[in-house]
């Protein structure tokens, strides 16, 4: 893996923990560096077993699953700081 690679994993997953701090709020920090280790294991082998094309092809599978497990599909939004669905037409600002 050389230092393009772990950059973009690394600032993925960065940014990925800083839209998602709501839904991992209650989750000890540990279990979160103990994760982070092995997806980045598993993100490892991938690239050294299967290359480049299939690490950026898992990178773009996993990021479209999350999105659309986590409802980032269009009407709905995730409030920050509680993890809450909410229909983008219902929220409203004050």
């Amino acid at each position: 893996m050389n230092y393009l690679d772990a950059v973009v994993f690394l600032s993925g997953s960065l940014i990925g923990l800083w839209i998602f701090r709501g839904y991992d709020a209650h989750v000890r920090p540990r279990k979160r560096v103990i994760k982070f280790a092995l997806v980045a294991a598993v993100f490892f082998a991938i690239h050294q077993l299967g290359g480049r094309q299939w690490f950026y092809g898992m990178l773009i599978a996993m990021a479209a699953g999350i999105a659309i497990l986590h409802g980032f599909t269009g009407s709905t939004i995730v409030m920050g700081s509680t993890g809450e669905l909410q229909n983008r037409e219902r929220s409203t600002c004050a």
